[in-house]
């Protein structure tokens, strides 16, 4: 054995290599030439004759290993396998690079790799595919290399992202981020990352306290509250004395009047049939007991502990269904929180709610349609995100980030940037095809005018017809005006 392979590091570490090493072979041209004066080893033995001077060039860690050598041919082996050290190599050296067939898995691999040597890999994202590549840079949190990804389709009007749908670990941000880069062709402030989220995400609170007020007791309303449930309250509505606790899907614990939830829930409804649980029609304190306060030497009376209901629903979702079994109701303010509700007043039975967030949906869609598309793909309403799609359109798209992206996988955001395109693209078509004939061309042929026509509708019908090409060049510029604006709000171009 090379005494300079059996004192090598990462050759000790492996011992499939250094006990039993395969038979060594060589790797394919140009990787074969005799005069070579380093020789690295794969995982797999294959033996790459290589030049030293191009590999210090390339990492700072060949510099560290083969500068302080002086013997004519220097042997490493290489944590690495020739499939991957073949790719590597042909970066490196200044070879033609035809563009490349290898797998995204290879390239994958051969990234690590680069990253675990110091191998500047400028070519890869010059020659790999870009979306794959970028796709890599990102998940490996490499800014430089993700830069020079995207940068190297700056000129190319033919590329076509579709194929993100089939890589994993990518979100919805990492891909705005990727369009913005690209559309403004790299000139970004100086804190934008493509690897990282530009904007301060805030913090995602996992709510506990009840959707509605809940109204403050003192000692003297004592009387007439009711012993309150030790699990945790996440609604407990304004009216007193609620007759029924609903346990939530996940423990939480819900009072309410079983009237107005009977009334509003069909499902409800049938389950306290079921269980023989009268629906009271008016509020009645119910049966008071006496209990023995645990700061005082007195007794206060308590309400009889009220029958309890599952609800195979999540607790902040009942909480606002709940509310709006009450008269008096405030909706929902975000389009998540909405659709959630929406969601799950269907599985109960809700249809007067059902209808009243429905209609409340369309006016969140219209006021905030980017996150109301998100919300949708997120729950996986599809219906609701191809209707909040269509109202993406009539605004803004460009530069329009929410928080949302980087929860969400890249395909949906990128279905629905294709789509805004084509929108956009048809508005630009439709324009193209409405335009009249342009300033300057020559007058229509002069109408007859009838010889016992009075003088002043003769000079009235001269004046009209020399004035219709200045109204042609405003119609025109109109027209020009409209075609800018599509690349803002397809969507609002009028008929």
């Amino acid at each position: 054995m090379d005494p300079a392979i059996a004192q090598d590091p990462l050759f000790e570490a492996h011992p499939e290599v250094a006990g039993t090493p395969p038979p060594a072979s060589n790797a394919l041209s140009p990787f074969n030439k005799p005069d070579a004066d380093v020789v690295l080893r794969s995982l797999d033995g294959v033996e790459f004759l290589v030049r030293s001077h191009i590999l210090i060039e390339a990492s700072p860690w060949f510099e560290a290993q083969l500068r302080p050598l002086t013997s004519s041919q220097t042997h490493l082996a290489l944590d690495a396998y020739s499939t991957t050290l073949d790719i590597l190599l042909r970066i490196c050296y200044p070879i033609p690079k035809p563009k490349s067939d290898r797998s995204i898995a290879d390239i994958e691999t051969a990234l690590r790799v680069a990253v675990q040597y110091q191998l500047e890999l400028v070519d890869l994202a010059r020659r790999g595919p870009a979306i794959e590549v970028w796709a890599l840079a990102c998940r490996m949190k490499r800014e430089a290399l993700a830069r020079r990804s995207v940068e190297s389709t700056f000129d190319d009007d033919k590329f076509d992202a579709g194929r993100i749908g089939s890589i994993q670990d990518v979100n919805a941000g990492d891909y705005f981020r990727f369009r913005e880069y690209r559309r403004l062709r790299g000139q970004v402030a100086p804190q934008f990352e493509l690897c990282r989220p530009t904007l301060t995400l805030p913090a995602v609170l996992h709510a506990t306290a009840s959707s509605s007020p809940i109204q403050s007791r003192s000692e003297d309303d004592d009387i007439e509250s009711y012993e309150e449930d030790p699990h945790s309250q996440v609604f407990l509505p304004n009216i007193p004395h609620p007759d029924l606790v609903c346990i939530a899907s996940d423990g939480a614990h819900l009072s309410v009047h079983r009237m107005f939830v009977a009334e509003a829930s069909s499902i409800i409804s049938a389950k306290l049939s079921d269980r023989n649980i009268p629906i009271l029609s008016v509020y009645t304190p119910g049966k008071l007991i006496k209990k023995k306060c645990k700061s005082c030497s007195h007794s206060k009376p308590t309400m009889s502990e009220p029958p309890m209901l599952s609800v195979k629903e999540e607790g902040t979702i009942l909480g606002t269904l709940f509310q709006l079994c009450y008269p008096d109701h405030t909706l929902p303010t975000s389009p998540s929180t909405c659709l959630e509700a929406l969601a799950a007043a269907g599985r109960l039975g809700m249809a007067r709610i059902v209808a009243e967030l429905r209609t409340h949906w369309q006016t969140l869609s219209k006021q905030d349609p980017l996150r109301a598309y998100f919300a949708a793909v997120r729950i996986g309403q599809s219906t609701y995100a191809e209707e909040a799609a269509k109202y993406v359109v009539h605004t803004r798209l460009y530069g329009q980030y929410i928080w949302e992206m980087e929860t969400t996988p890249a395909l949906p955001y990128y279905l629905l940037t294709a789509y805004y395109d084509q929108c956009r693209a048809a508005a630009k078509a439709l324009l193209r095809s409405a335009c009249i004939s342009p300033a300057g061309s020559p007058l229509p042929p002069r109408d007859p005018t009838p010889s016992d026509a009075p003088p002043e509708v003769a000079a009235f019908r001269e004046v009209e017809r020399r004035a219709e090409p200045e109204v042609e060049v405003w119609l025109q510029e109109h027209l020009g005006g409209l075609y800018a604006a599509v690349d803002e709000h397809p969507g609002q171009m009028p008929p």
